[in-house]
């Protein structure tokens, strides 16, 4: 670390382990060329820098620091297998004094200088529950907590998995307030898996020898302490949640509220989990054993698989919320649909008769019955077999009078009788199908449901086979489902809808009611220019209207179909599933380009960010009871397509039922009508609208306006063109983007210049061919309007061409995002010219650069094609839609999981004193091998890069995990192909590098990559945002997208013209023999690093192609072997054999100079040797022989360096024994070295002497130092 020497003195860093005698390496402070050096090795000292199998890592990349050396030890006393594992045969030098190597555990790199650079410590960096801790910073945050003395955290294995052990000394809390206080505090400052599951209070922590934890003192743990009071499982998903859980652990006694985290879980755990619960019908996610933790919570948010088929349902079912609203209603029977087939086979009355029977038995809602009970309405499912509706047989002569069985039929359903009618009809050798039925049991989707079930029973009763229709999920269950919902409504959502509730006003909208019937003339264009659905053209045109009519924004009432699939598959059951909800769409109503497409985005957003499809609507109304039903001022409820379908016996019949020559007609309603209602059917190309509005209310009032402006406004919208301004949203790779150079200053890091030569063309042929070039991209012209919520590109801002005559390079410059993206420049030369041009990332990729050489060639050869390239516009409208969808909440829990071993993720350390640089370096001659190698092993060429990428990454990280970005094109649709735009998504990623076969390992890396690209939905901004990531280390694979055609066969080093994005950018480019592999670094990587970098990637590469196991892959070059052999050149001959011959050598010297000075006692070297010599001679008298331990204890004095010198002299072996160290922990030490002889002085002898029996001998060494001290001038040996 950073340590400022102190005046007057020169400081010098020391480092090593004490196996290794204290230090290793050394170097001045002022001399270090970062905080993390520890300098040069010393005499006669090698060291090592190695991977997790062995292998010497390049100069720069980090690996375990391993020593070898004349000063390393045998070994641990009496602790072989640990001595095994420490002490291990030096595979790089078998001489005398260096074939051991000690594996010191610390991990490091050479630093550019030659020194070495300390990381971290392997040991101190564990994993618990798949994330990597370091043990001293969860020592660090409980020491932040008062009354805390002391602490050390150690793990320990649970299962699988390890856990963390804070052992606390405390004098103030007892055992219990004190986990409590670390687990809560620990908890509130770092993530879950930091949190200790056990603390164990000490009196003291036991120390060894040299002062550390003895870590074999510590008292074992109570696994007990993990499981919560046993509560054994009340039903069949939590017995099998359980059941998996004490598998998954390999643990009995798993109760119903044990902590899936405490017991040890991680992200591969909940995968163990998730595939024992599959093979028992229940589905739920990793996300979900992660954040709900125990079995209880688990089993009350999993889903059951769906099955072969549900029971039937009999007897009470509970209203759904829309049912409940029904009853509010008034005229309770108008609300009925009907439905007619035209059958395309003769139909028998008796067989259709019972399809229909077998079809009531299989849909339960089709037996719903209804009555009052004490004020309160009863939904009854009748049993099986029940009479539900006898069919009616009509032979007709007019067709035109099956619509006076329609209203009869309409006419006779009661929800206190038939809810359901239905007449087989003949007519001139036809034969129709008339259903009418109430909206209670059925709705849309219902209808088709219905339809194609009935076809099917048909179908098999014709074949005389069985009839094994899938019973489907029951309403009643769906009931439950939607009530459960009301339970965990967010707050912000049920503020949302009381403040649109309090927007409502009954009192307004209320009138006697007047129907109303128009036609429209007009065809709906689905690829219109605004990226409108026929729903959405008809919305906005209402809500635009009614504010031009009315002078205030709209509120829907809005219908979705209800069946939200996250709840339950319902998509067969038939039933009433619609949800009403308020919709406030707010408009500008302007008529230019902005802001016509910020009304179509406003009411996008409007219409699709319902939560559960406006269920949670419904249920505070109906469920909680926290807001009461008020009506919209319009209701808009569009039919196009809901019925249209056609199978092999039926086709729908719509006749003349839906035709209409009425250009407006109202009539006068017998009934009151809260705001306007709008049921609007398509029929070929021209809409029926019918429906009722409030007489005598401000709608009444200027109804007649209202409904023109509808009309005035279809038109303008279904019409509308950009006229070639064109406006639309910013997607979410350029969002990502315009947010970062709005938050950060990037200067030129987003350019994207490109050139292309023109010598043969003049500059006004030039001139034109950029303009034409233009009109085809109109994203060329674009500029962004920042509305605050919501960014726009607007392409109204034509870019410059000037004619220059300078350097490309002086043409870089930053952008002003408010204008033109784009510029273009004419350079011209006494023989050739140039087009050099300069555009945003926001509008502009790699693939761009290509086509605009293309374009820009085609034009000047008069080939360009006037086609307007409408790519962005698309591409903006899928960004958009995909907030919408099911897959964007499928991306990210991809990530999340992915990104939940973010911890255990290697850095690539800056070694600093770079430049911003793009260092290249050619392959030739591989890429026929590179090809065939990736299809038989079925990864693609961009994949098998990746693979590279990252175990080159993992190597100078020293971690097995890494993380980094890499770029997708996202050039996915055909539209995209030949468009002009910023389609790349950042995709951020951890991969696996353990070691393993390397075709296993490509394969894993592929399907990464693969689901990383099938989940691009959601945005690298927000993943950036809630897990803390960055792009600094990236990778792109362009195949041939930069021109590379003109490299050699050397390493190149490139100035950067721009700012960079990264701080290390590695891009792999295609060549025609092989690639090109070039790195993008800013200054906190070296030339040297980045070097090496490419280098090891060659290596690599070239060795997946040659070896079957990673492990035996080799990636350090020949030169950085040579430099860690030239380090470890540091043989020297010292002037003494041992530390003896130095004492001796000194006292025949300076024999009056002091040796050893402590609270005024001074003693010479004369006088040193002989008290040491009286010392040896004792022991020799005692008994001691050479190589026997001897332990001594003394207190902190002069005595420890003359009892040392004292113990060598005779061939003794001195046992260092603290007299801080508690006394069973000294008696361990003494009995351990079977020490036979302990010197000891009058202040130690009595505790000594306490712990040994009569078989040790002491030597009180006071006697010796208090008498009479004479002067010898050699020590004898």
């Amino acid at each position: 670390g950073k340590v400022e020497s102190p005046e007057n003195y020169e400081l010098v860093d020391g480092f090593g382990p004490t196996e290794a005698f204290a230090f290793m390496s050394s170097i001045h402070n002022s001399e270090k060329i970062t905080e993390s050096s520890v300098g040069y090795l010393n005499y006669n000292t090698k060291d090592y820098v190695l991977d997790k199998q062995g292998r010497l890592v390049p100069v720069g990349a980090i690996g375990e620091l391993c020593i070898a050396g004349y000063q390393i030890a045998d070994g641990y006393l009496n602790r072989e297998e640990e001595t095994l594992n420490a002490f291990i045969r030096n595979p790089f030098d078998n001489s005398e004094g260096y074939d051991v190597m000690y594996r010191t555990g610390d991990m490091v790199c050479i630093l550019p200088d030659g020194s070495i650079g300390l990381v971290g410590r392997r040991d101190s960096q564990v994993k618990v529950r798949g994330n990597r801790v370091e043990l001293s910073e969860v020592e660090a945050v409980i020491r932040e907590i008062d009354y805390i003395d002391d602490v050390t955290v150690q793990t320990i294995k649970v299962a699988e998995n390890y856990e963390l052990v804070a052992y606390v000394v405390s004098s103030e809390l007892d055992d219990n307030l004190v986990r409590d206080i670390i687990q809560e505090y620990v908890g509130d400052n770092k993530p879950d898996y930091m949190v200790p599951s056990f603390v164990i209070q000490l009196d003291s922590i036991p120390l060894n020898v040299n002062g550390k934890v003895d870590r074999n003192a510590l008292p074992e743990v109570d696994f007990d302490v993990l499981l919560e009071e046993y509560v054994a499982p009340t039903n069949e998903t939590e017995k099998q949640i359980v059941s998996a859980f004490e598998n998954a652990f390999n643990q009995k006694g798993i109760g119903l509220y044990d902590d899936f985290v405490r017991l040890g879980g991680d992200s591969i755990t909940a995968i163990r989990v998730i595939s024992l619960l599959e093979r028992n019908g229940i589905s739920c996610k990793a996300h979900d054993i992660l954040s709900y933790k125990t079995p209880y919570l688990i089993a009350q948010n999993v889903e059951k698989v769906k099955k072969i088929s549900y029971g039937p349902t009999v007897g009470n079912v509970d209203l759904l919320p829309i049912q409940s609203y029904f009853f509010d209603q008034i005229g309770l029977n108008d609300f009925t649909q009907d439905f007619v087939l035209k059958s395309k086979v003769d139909l028998d009355l008796n067989i259709l008769q019972e399809a229909f029977d077998e079809l009531c038995n299989v849909h339960d809602m089709l037996r719903a019955t209804y009555k009052y009970e004490n004020n309160e309405v009863i939904q009854e499912i009748l049993p099986l077999n029940s009479n539900i509706c006898e069919i009616e047989e009509y032979r007709l002569d007019d067709l035109n009078d099956m619509g006076k069985i329609i209203a009869e039929f309409h006419n006779s359903l009661d929800i206190n009788g038939d809810l359901i009618k239905i007449g087989l009809i003949y007519c001139d050798d036809e034969c129709y199908i008339v259903f009418v039925i109430h909206h209670l049991i059925i709705d849309g989707v219902s209808w088709s449901i219905i339809i194609d079930d009935l076809t099917y029973i048909l179908n098999q009763m014709g074949a005389k086979q069985e009839i094994n229709l899938v019973r489907p999920y029951p309403y009643k269950s769906w009931v439950s489902d939607v009530k459960s919902l009301a339970d965990s409504i967010p707050k912000d959502e049920k503020q949302h809808w009381i403040e649109i509730s309090n927007l409502l006003d009954d009192a307004l909208i209320e009138g006697k009611s007047k129907g109303f019937t128009f036609n429209i003339e007009s065809k709906f264009d689905a690829n219109n220019i605004l990226m409108l659905s026929e729903e959405e053209y008809w919305a906005l045109s209402i809500a635009r209207s009614y504010k031009k009519t009315y002078g205030k924004d709209i509120i829907f009432n809005r219908e979705s179909y209800g069946r939200d699939e996250s709840l339950a598959d319902v998509s067969r059951t038939v039933g009433w599933f619609t949800s009403q909800f308020p919709v406030h769409v707010k408009v500008d109503n302007g008529y230019d380009n902005i802001s016509l497409v910020n009304d179509v985005y406003d009411l996008k957003e409007a219409f699709k960010d319902i939560n559960h499809l406006g269920l949670n609507y419904e249920s505070m109304i109906y469920v909680l009871d926290e807001l009461k039903y008020k009506h919209c001022p319009v209701t808009f409820n569009f039919l196009s397509t809901e019925f249209s379908f056609e199978n092999e016996l039926f086709e729908p019949y719509m006749g003349e039922l839906l035709s209409s020559d009425v250009e407006f007609a109202v009539t006068d309603l017998d009934s009151i009508s809260f705001g306007v209602s709008l049921n609007i059917s398509r029929v070929d190309d021209s809409y029926v609208i019918r429906g009722d509005y409030p007489d005598d209310t401000y709608i009444g009032d200027k109804f007649e306006e209202f409904i023109d402006n509808i009309k005035s406004e279809l038109e303008f919208i279904g019409n509308y063109s950009f006229d070639g301004d064109i406006v639309c949203c910013l997607s979410e790779p350029q969002l990502g983007i315009y947010l970062d150079e709005k938050a950060h200053d990037k200067g030129t890091a987003y350019s994207t210049p490109g050139i292309f030569e023109c010598s043969n063309y003049s500059i006004e042929e030039i001139e034109n061919a950029i303009h034409s070039l233009i009109n085809k991209h109109p994203i060329l012209k674009a500029r962004v309007d920042d509305r605050g919520s919501r960014q726009l590109l607007v392409c109204d801002n034509s870019p410059s061409i000037k004619i220059r005559d300078m350097n490309s390079f002086t043409l870089i410059k930053p952008f002003n995002l408010n204008k033109a993206l784009a510029r273009f420049f004419i350079s011209e030369t006494e023989e050739r010219k140039f087009v050099f041009y300069d555009m945003h990332h926001i509008i502009s990729d790699a693939t761009s650069r290509t086509i605009i050489n293309r374009d820009l060639s085609a034009a000047l050869s008069g080939e360009l094609d006037d086609e307007v390239d409408l790519g962005f516009v698309y591409s903006s409208r899928d960004s958009f839609n995909s907030k919408f969808e099911k897959i964007y909440d499928e991306s990210y829990e991809f990530f999340k999981n992915n990104l939940s071993m973010l911890d255990s993720a290697g850095i690539l350390l800056p070694d600093g004193g770079g430049f911003n640089n793009n260092i290249k370096l050619p392959i030739h001659d591989v890429r026929s091998r590179v090809e065939v190698f990736c299809r038989e092993c079925g990864v693609t060429v961009g994949n098998f890069m990746n693979g590279i990428f990252a175990y080159t990454l993992s190597r100078f990280t020293g971690s097995n995990h890494v993380y980094y970005a890499f770029s997708e094109h996202g050039r996915h649709e055909l539209y995209l192909q030949d468009a002009l735009g910023m389609y790349i998504h950042t995709l951020p990623i951890i991969v696996n590098c353990e070691n393993r076969t390397v075709e296993d390992y490509l394969v894993s890396v592929s399907d990464l990559i693969l689901d990383a690209m099938r989940y691009r939905t959601y945005p690298f901004r927000l993943l950036a945002y809630e897990f803390d990531l960055n792009n600094n280390v990236a990778f792109e694979y362009n195949y041939d997208l930069n021109d590379e055609s003109g490299i050699g066969d050397e390493l190149t080093i490139d100035e950067m013209s721009v700012n960079l994005v990264s701080d290390f950018l590695c891009v792999v480019n295609d060549i025609d023999d092989g690639y090109v592999i070039s790195i993008e670094s800013s200054e906190d990587y070296s030339d040297d690093l980045i070097i090496r970098f490419l280098k090891a990637f060659e290596d690599i590469l070239m060795g997946m192609l040659d070896n079957i196991d990673l492990s035996d892959i080799s990636y350090i070059s020949s030169e950085d072997k040579d430099i860690l052999n030239h380090l470890n050149q540091t043989e020297h001959e010292l002037p003494y054999d041992d530390i003896l011959d130095a004492f001796n050598d000194n006292l025949a010297k300076y024999p009056q100079n002091n040796l050893v000075s402590y609270n005024n006692v001074v003693y010479s070297y004369e006088e040193g040797a002989f008290i040491a010599d009286k010392i040896a001679n004792s022991l020799k008298d005692i008994g001691v022989k050479k190589q026997d331990n001897v332990a001594f204890l003394l207190p902190r004095s002069e005595l420890y360096m003359l009892s040392v010198l004292g113990i060598l002299s005779m061939g003794g072996v001195y046992v260092p024994l603290d007299d801080k160290l508690p006394a069973e922990r000294i008696k361990f030490m003494i009995d351990d070295t079977e020490s036979k002889v302990i010197v000891v002085s009058d202040e130690t002898y009595s505790d000594v002497n306490d712990l040994v029996d009569d078989s040790v001998v002491l030597l009180n060494i006071s006697e010796i130092v208090n008498g009479e001290i004479s002067k010898l001038d050699e020590l004898p040996v």
